[in-house]
């Protein structure tokens, strides 16, 4: 035997009605409801009856079910309908409004981007549209879902207006004007700019992992001559954390006389995304060793 069961529930109408009322007496389920609606349709089952009444519920568990009666799932499955539609009725009758943000999240040059615009309010569905501006190339509204997406292709801040259009009868709209960066995932950067020294070349670098992934580093700066010759200077690799920095890398060496550039290039794998990023940095001028 399973012990009563009772829960009490807000009242959705002013005026209990009845519907065919449960017998507990056969071993079923007696449920009392308060008043729904005036008439809730019982689909598959028996015509046994239903009391509703100021908005109890109650369900008794025998030891067995009597066919026909109303079941614990279908009961739960009829309040959630009931209150998801409340919910509903509550959002449309809300005015429409844009609730995302101005500047949206950053995309990282080359890299997946998805970012979902949100509304509330008005009557669904609603359809989203850029009215102004331009998105950043390679980037995709979608319409319905409101859905951001792709893989930005140039770099840069980009500026553009959305309007959101509900489905009344007249349509409501609302606009909202947006933001988006779009970044490099890997930034390198002179610490200090290379210099000649007694004997070769040195100076330092910094650098910036700008994406959400963990990445497999790999720098190399080689110095190369007149003559297409390349003398390494410095050489790193390791894990380098997402959205992070690395104050100061120094590089250096001896080299023989001549006139140099000095290039630095980075390249970030990740692995388990299939993806690589590349960033470069050289001297605008040549370096005239001694």
């Amino acid at each position: 035997m399973f012990p009563p069961v009772s829960a009490t529930v807000a009242t959705l109408g002013p005026s209990p009605s009845r519907l065919p009322s449960t017998d507990t007496a056969g071993g079923g389920i007696g449920v009392r409801i308060g008043s729904l609606t005036p008439s809730i349709p019982r689909v598959g089952l028996s015509n046994d009856t239903i009391d509703v009444s100021p908005m109890r519920l109650t369900a008794h568990h025998p030891s067995k079910l009597r066919p026909g009666l109303l079941g614990a799932p279908v009961m739960a499955a009829l309040l959630l309908g009931i209150f998801a539609s409340v919910s509903l009725a509550q959002e449309a009758g809300a005015p429409l409004e844009i609730v995302t943000e101005r500047t949206l999240p950053k995309a990282v040059l080359s890299a997946n981007y998805d970012v979902k615009l949100a509304a509330k309010g008005g009557v669904p569905p609603r359809t989203w549209e850029v009215i102004a501006g331009a998105l950043p190339p390679g980037l995709t509204l979608e319409p319905v879902s409101g859905t951001i997406f792709g893989v930005p292709t140039a770099l840069g801040l980009f500026r553009f207006a959305v309007e959101v259009t509900d489905s009344d009868d007249p349509a409501d709209t609302r606009t909202r004007e947006f933001t988006v960066a779009v970044i490099s995932a890997l930034v390198v950067e002179w610490k200090s700019s290379p210099v000649v020294t007694q004997d070769g070349i040195a100076g330092s670098v910094k650098l910036a992992n700008q994406t959400a992934n963990d990445v497999e580093l790999t720098m190399i700066v080689v110095a190369v001559n007149e003559t297409g010759k390349a003398f390494v200077l410095g050489y790193q690799q390791f894990t380098f954390a997402a959205q992070s920095t690395v104050p100061e890398i120094a590089f250096g060496s001896g080299l023989p006389r001549g006139s140099y550039v000095v290039h630095v290039d980075a390249i970030a794998e990740v692995p388990e995304a299939n993806a690589i990023y590349r960033a470069r940095l050289q001297t605008l001028e040549p370096l005239e060793t001694h």
